[in-house]
């Protein structure tokens, strides 16, 4: 693994046929946030009008999505992106902690000439079908109805439409470019490369840990956690796998009627199909099928999707596939948003003013625009 020194750009892969998992070293004077103090979200983007913003709907399966398409005012045609939300249910922003983390992706991205397509997922905002039921192969169904959609977009080069996925953008993305032929290329925000329950597993470790947990319970709590799991990738009834996780949990003498029905109260949002989706998928056999060039950027502080862990599993998919045109990049200092963070836990996200690193997106736009 290699580091640069201050100020250069990272080293890119070209054709080796080993991935290598780059360290970016720092920003140039460039690439440095601009100073503000009007306010504690100063990248939040001011409406512009150096670039056409345009209000959009498509169809998917079961849901009509609503977006906002934002373009150079250009008559040439322009490379494209679709973002792609992570976990939640989010808008065509991704709000985070107060951060519109797509909004400002897609103003970056437009002032360096691309076409960005952004949407709201099915069941939020202005798009219609249903949410709570809804699926990680649902919302690849969503991407690719946006694919579908901005290669008919005038001002679009249909040739050359990127996505971007952010964490678990970066497991739909993957699965959309297998189906079609119209995606160029992807980039991962700090998306998995390892099972989802290898993903909550190791997060829960990095939360305990930070709350000064003993090694010791940790073992016991993780533990728990990888029973629970089975249960979930078992075929159990939603109701009969909720009794089994309470039973785990409860798992000691005179447990009272109101604790147990408070405990399944809790609990409910693991039983659903979208939690057992994420509990079963192993997204290593998608990423080992990719042919296209793929961008994986890890933010080193990521405390959600831990950086050298996925980085090293993405480096064997990719080394054992044959796949040439991939750059793994860890981003120091970053978090799982891409801010400039100091500890990089959830609950330090809303008090950071950055939204995201402009660094990570100069590399985002120049992949773009390179592909």
């Amino acid at each position: 693994m290699s580091r640069q020194s201050k100020g250069q750009r990272p080293v890119r892969r070209g054709t080796h046929s080993q991935p290598k998992i780059v360290n970016q070293a720092g920003s140039t004077d460039a690439l440095a946030q601009p100073d503000s103090t009007a306010s504690t979200k100063p990248q939040k983007p001011v409406r512009l009008f150096s670039y056409v913003e345009q209000e959009v709907s498509f169809s998917s399966s079961n849901a009509s999505l609503s977006g906002t398409v934002t373009q150079p005012d250009s008559n040439t045609p322009a490379p494209a992106v679709v973002l792609i939300h992570g976990s939640g249910g989010h808008t065509r922003d991704e709000v985070v902690y107060g951060h519109t983390v797509f909004a400002v992706l897609a103003d970056h991205l437009t002032s360096r000439g691309i076409v960005v397509l952004r949407y709201d997922k099915r069941g939020i905002g202005a798009s219609t079908g249903e949410f709570a039921s809804a699926t990680v192969p649902d919302f690849a169904d969503d991407s690719l109805a946006a694919v579908e959609y901005l290669k008919t977009h005038p001002g679009v080069d249909p040739g050359r439409i990127t996505l971007i996925g952010h964490s678990e953008g970066g497991l739909v993305a993957p699965m959309v470019a297998l189906r079609t032929t119209a995606v160029r290329s992807i980039i991962l925000m700090n998306g998995p490369a390892l099972p989802g329950g290898d993903i909550v597993v190791s997060e829960t470790a990095v939360i305990l840990r930070s709350q000064g947990v003993s090694e010791e319970e940790i073992k016991v709590v993780l533990a728990q956690r990888v029973a629970i799991h089975e249960i979930l990738k078992s075929d159990l009834s939603a109701e009969d796998a909720l009794q089994e996780i309470v039973s785990i949990l409860l798992d000691f003498q005179n447990v009272t009627d109101e604790l147990r029905n408070a405990v399944t109260e809790q609990h409910k949002l693991l039983v659903t199909p979208w939690y057992r989706g994420f509990i079963r998928y192993d997204p290593r056999p998608a990423l080992w099928q990719l042919t296209c060039p793929v961008l994986v950027l890890a933010g080193e502080k990521d405390a959600q999707v831990l950086a050298d862990d996925n980085l090293q599993a993405f480096h064997d998919i990719f080394a054992g596939s044959g796949n040439t045109q991939v750059e793994l990049i860890k981003l120091p200092g970053l978090n799982h948003i891409l801010q400039t963070c100091n500890t990089g836990l959830m609950d330090e996200y809303g008090e950071l003013e950055e939204t995201l690193a402009y660094a990570a997106m100069h590399i985002m736009a120049d992949w773009v625009l390179k592909h």
